[in-house]
């Protein structure tokens, strides 16, 4: 390749980076990736500090990294892959975060009162 690049006239590579401030929608689908990439994390670590396979676990590393760097470029690169393949508009994706929250605090919710449920039923059986 070396000996050929004179022949091309490519010019030289520039790279540009340019920080950018993301919207409240963007910020929230990153926050949101980002948490389930640490929890993630978190819990393969919680459960094997080594793992036989090495190539698997980087190969899922360098994965979960990918969907951090692809979120924060834009959430619709991620979107299709949670919501479906068609495209949607910043206000789309921020109705759809704002539903995925709501479902998910409405799950939380839910498993409380069960937990609650379920001990004042072992104090009351116990008295």
């Amino acid at each position: 390749k070396v000996h050929v690049a004179h022949e091309l006239c490519i010019p030289p590579r520039t790279e540009s980076v340019l920080m950018v401030r993301h919207s409240s929608v963007e910020r929230e689908a990153y926050l949101e990736v980002l948490n389930a990439v640490r929890c993630t994390v978190i819990q393969q670590a919680a459960v094997s500090t080594y793992q036989a396979d090495s190539k698997q676990s980087v190969r899922q590393y360098v994965m979960l990294t990918d969907r951090v760097r692809q979120v924060c470029c834009h959430p619709q690169l991620l979107a299709s892959q949670q919501y479906g393949s068609k495209m949607l508009s910043m206000n789309q994706i921020g109705v759809k975060l704002v539903e995925d929250a709501v479902n998910r605090q409405t799950a939380a919710e839910r498993e409380l009162c069960r937990v609650l449920n379920q001990r004042a039923f072992l104090l009351l059986k116990n008295r």
